[in-house]
């Protein structure tokens, strides 16, 4: 019988580190004075660019500024930008089919609308993050009230519908009294 070879098993060796590690007694001293003055000037052309880009930038501010002023100025008055948000919230061919009895009819409603609105708004804004709450709950409606009426108004000049007849003001209601016990 042929004799068999015994298996034997193999250790794991622990992973060898090599470090490559300079003495600096081994090395010239001008080298590491070349490589402390290198990296000195590298450091100093890094500022001088962060320089340069902040200043050419505030120069492209500048004269950006300046550009937008003098496009303003020479801009006639008639082509000035109409920036009233309730204008963006409403619909302009609502009130189109409209005549003057029919917007003798709405603007009422819109004002009186508005009207309970803005007193729903007073109402938030007298307590504290009132005027967080009034922005949240009512702003959009008003505005979008406040652009309604500006187009039904634009419609009653486009038909030359008589002024509209001025509105009483609903009373305001009487504070509560609490009850004395």
């Amino acid at each position: 019988m042929p004799a068999v070879a015994a298996e034997v098993p193999i250790k794991a060796r622990p992973p060898v580190v090599v470090y490559n590690v300079a003495r600096t007694d081994s090395l010239r001293k001008d080298n590491l004075v070349l490589t402390d003055k290198n990296m000195k000037s590298a450091e100093t052309r890094a500022g001088a660019k962060r320089r340069v880009g902040c200043v050419m930038l505030g120069v492209a501010l500048l004269l950006g500024g300046v550009i937008a002023g003098v496009m303003a100025y020479a801009t006639p008055a008639r082509a000035q930008v109409d920036m009233d948000r309730s204008k963006f919230y409403a619909d302009p061919a609502k009130y189109k089919l409209f005549g003057c009895p029919n917007i003798a009819q709405a603007r009422p409603v819109i004002v009186d609308k508005l009207a309970q609105l803005e007193a729903l708004i007073a109402k938030a804004e007298s307590s504290p993050g009132g005027g967080m709450i009034a922005e949240l709950a009512y702003s959009d409606e008003y505005k979008a009230n406040q652009g309604d009426l500006h187009n039904l108004d634009a419609r009653a000049r486009e038909l030359n519908c008589p002024p509209p007849q001025p509105t009483r003001a609903a009373p305001s209601p009487a504070p509560r009294q609490r009850p004395r016990h």
